[in-house]
């Protein structure tokens, strides 16, 4: 059976274990990612931080609830292994996102302590291995070994690969380009790291699922993006005032 049907994709307690994992480090980097960094604002003063848009407090819940419908739910954990799977990878982005951004706010500020430093990127880095284990446990609930050999591996829609290779390049490139604040290399890979890459991993395992697990991919992807154009929107006009 191929990854492309939409028969069960794991046995109950397997789905169950899953869940929990899934579930376990989304409340892991949940505590990771609510601690704050401590910066001196110059004056003798302490100031406090996070280094997270925020659209990871929906995410993070989000990939919990995934985890729990694997666990509690065993009818639906192709889709919920779906879900976990575009979660977890932005979240996984954020983190090592995360760890770049408090090395800049470190240096940019100059009143942050070593120890204040190291601290927070752990943290940080938590995040990203937490998403990535998430992601790792859901890809392998979705899964299933080719029953025709290696001819099984080719994608059901293939024009969702190409698509998915638009959004994980192009966009990163596009938003980059539009945003005169961020034309920066490093910016073009904070933008593939939380949007493109995992936006477009969600389209590329569309193309090897079924309908109903297809669906949910795109549905994912899509609810996700219009999350993050609401984050940048709210931005841009806290900005503007």
């Amino acid at each position: 059976m191929a990854i492309r049907k939409d028969e069960s994709a794991a046995r109950p307690v397997t789905a169950a274990a899953a869940g929990v994992a899934v579930t376990t480090c989304a409340v892991v980097a949940g505590a990771a990612a609510v601690v704050p960094g401590r910066v001196s604002t110059g004056d003798g003063t302490w100031e406090y931080l996070w280094e997270y848009f925020w659209v990871l407090w929906l995410l993070l819940p989000g990939l919990a609830a995934a985890g729990l419908a694997l666990a509690a739910r065993p009818q639906w954990r192709r889709s919920a292994a779906v879900v976990a799977m575009v979660l977890a990878a932005q979240v996984c982005g954020h983190g090592l996102v995360a760890v770049r951004d408090w090395f800049n706010t470190s240096g940019a500020s100059g009143g942050m302590r070593q120890t204040d430093l190291a601290w927070v990127v752990v943290l940080a880095a938590v995040v990203a291995m937490c998403g990535a284990v998430a992601g790792s446990v859901s890809m392998a609930l979705l899964w299933r070994e080719p029953a025709t050999g290696w001819r099984a591996l080719r994608p059901k829609k293939p024009a969702y690969m190409v698509a998915a290779l638009v959004v994980a390049i192009g966009l990163p490139v596009a938003v980059a380009s539009f945003t005169m604040a961020f034309r920066t290399v490093t910016m073009l890979g904070q933008f593939g790291l939380m949007y493109g890459l995992p936006w477009g991993g969600g389209i590329a395992v569309a193309a090897w699922l079924g309908r109903r697990g297809r669906t949910v991919a795109l549905a994912a992807v899509t609810f996700s993006a219009l999350l993050v154009g609401a984050e940048f929107g709210a931005r841009t006009l806290i900005s503007s005032w």
